[in-house]
């Protein structure tokens, strides 16, 4: 074989061994991103202080590009005045509901929020995790809990969530 062959043949097999650690690059990628062909649904507890049974569900449009909807709901939600020396008492709210279609783009994997449900969560194929408080205003007086954090799993497609995300 002439030494120009063997050089095109290294050629060819470069080429080719790109290509295959491209395409496996590329369906890593593809695993964290949000691609649905069908809409999703997230649902799970949140553990506010001194609350109970509290409940959320997030409706992500197929795609993963929007939040359509989410439901909240509780049998008891334990607020407090934002500002300790407000002279008002705490607030339970008990056997509650509600809905939210005012919707939330998904930016970068992340949904942000900040009236009522104050939050920056970060959405992947296998849950939404992040910080969430709610806020409140009664009387001219704002009405808050403190933030917890939350991982919300994915009910239509259920998939491991990472162990860095459960724990932290």
């Amino acid at each position: 074989m002439k030494y120009s062959s063997k050089i095109f043949y290294v050629i060819i097999l470069s080429g080719i061994i790109f290509q295959v650690l491209a395409a496996c690059t590329s369906k890593n990628l593809d695993s964290d991103s949000l691609s649905f062909s069908e809409a999703q649904e997230y649902e799970g507890e949140i553990l506010f202080e001194n609350s109970e049974n509290v409940r959320i569900k997030f409706y992500l449009s197929e795609g993963g590009t929007f939040i359509n909807q989410i439901d909240f709901s509780m049998d008891k939600l334990f607020l407090e005045p934002a500002e300790q020396d407000s002279g008002v008492s705490n607030t339970v709210i008990s056997d509650a509901s509600l809905t939210n279609t005012k919707g939330f783009d998904v930016t970068d994997g992340k949904i942000i929020s900040d009236s009522f449900f104050i939050f920056e969560l970060t959405v992947i194929d296998s849950c939404i995790y992040g910080m969430i408080s709610i806020e409140h205003e009664q009387n001219n007086i704002l009405m808050a809990n403190s933030p917890v954090y939350i991982v919300i799993p994915n009910i239509t497609t259920p998939k491991d969530i990472p162990v860095d995300i459960l724990f932290n």
